[in-house]
């Protein structure tokens, strides 16, 4: 069976390391078909303005029955976005697809949306101006998103910015609350200030990378993968528990990360897994929907891709992992 790379919600997937978006240019569909596999949005006015490609040299990935062939038209983003990155893939019930980015053309874009009603093509802009896109740069700024539902069953997004901001919205861009600075139980310390900005690295910085939900839980799971690679753990309403797990450490430590990438729920294990970037593995924990100290380390996973275990790992996603 062959699928294209617009199926990757289906997928149990470990997504190597996160990449920028390539920059094609117009007419130059050679440079082109060297990312095509990378199955990263395409800018408009590049490929739909190039000279056709032959389809039996579009590349084909992925082993049977998880093949997939890449398509080039798809995913169109703005003409004049040259994202330096593009990080948080989501698909909401309906099986539209949203992406968080930097956008250097109009940084007030940060999240867009394709629908399948025309076969996921042009794109609509979410929350254009929103708070959660007015704290970004060409280096950090929009990373993790995450969708899960509320309390009222509703579907709403978590994301996570590098730029110490964390955020809760609808699907339409609306924020719900935002949450600014290093986590503190203070919520005079949580509004946004000069001083707000990614601080990289282990053991006292802080730069978020993305968010996870336990479903029916009170908790959300934070990754400050860019800093203390410490998972701190807040209420689905933004306010910090006091409690926070993990830290830095190597392959032999358990529970201990390198860029502690990413957090995501196993609903076949109900189990939360870490992508623990470069320690190339994913780490499972368990956790409880009433008590956020828990997360206690169950296993690891290592898999081996062309001898290169798992790579630089990203995010990961799972079969049918939708809401």
């Amino acid at each position: 069976m062959m699928k294209t790379l617009m199926s990757l919600p289906m997928l149990v997937a470990v997504l190597p390391a996160c990449t920028s978006a390539p920059v094609y240019h117009d007419g130059d569909a050679a440079h082109a078909a060297d990312h095509l596999a990378e199955g990263l949005p395409l800018p408009s006015g590049s490929l739909r303005d190039a000279p056709a490609l032959d389809p039996n040299d579009l590349p084909i990935v992925g082993q049977a029955p998880w093949r997939y062939k890449y398509e080039p038209l798809k995913l169109e983003m703005p003409a004049n976005s040259n994202p330096p990155y593009s990080h948080g893939l989501e698909v909401d019930a309906d099986a539209n697809l949203y992406l968080t980015y930097y956008d250097k053309g109009d940084p007030m874009r940060c999240l867009l949306k394709w629908s399948p009603a025309d076969g996921y093509e042009k794109f609509t802009v979410v929350g254009h101006g929103s708070e959660m896109c007015q704290i970004g740069n060409g280096n950090t700024g929009p990373h993790g998103l995450r969708i899960s539902k509320d309390t009222s069953g509703k579907e709403v997004f978590y994301m996570a910015n590098n730029n110490q901001a964390l955020f809760k919205t609808t699907l339409e861009g609306e924020v719900l609350w935002s949450v600014y600075n290093r986590p503190t139980e203070d919520v005079s310390k949580q509004k946004k200030n000069n001083a707000t900005h990614c601080a990289f690295g282990a053991p006292t910085g802080y730069c978020p990378t993305w968010f996870e939900h336990q479903p029916g839980s009170e908790y959300l799971y934070m990754t400050d993968g860019y800093g203390s690679n410490k998972m701190y753990i807040y209420t689905v309403d933004g306010k910090y528990t006091g409690t926070s797990v993990g830290g830095t450490g190597g392959p032999d430590q358990h529970g201990k990360f390198n860029i502690a990438h990413s957090i995501s729920w196993d609903p076949r294990r109900s189990q939360m897994a870490v992508s623990d970037r470069v320690n190339h593995r994913l780490e499972y924990f368990d956790v409880d929907a009433k008590d956020p100290s828990k997360f206690d380390y169950v296993s690891t996973t290592m898999q081996d891709f062309a001898g290169n275990n798992t790579g630089l790992v990203c995010n990961v996603r799972f079969l049918n992992d939708t809401w």
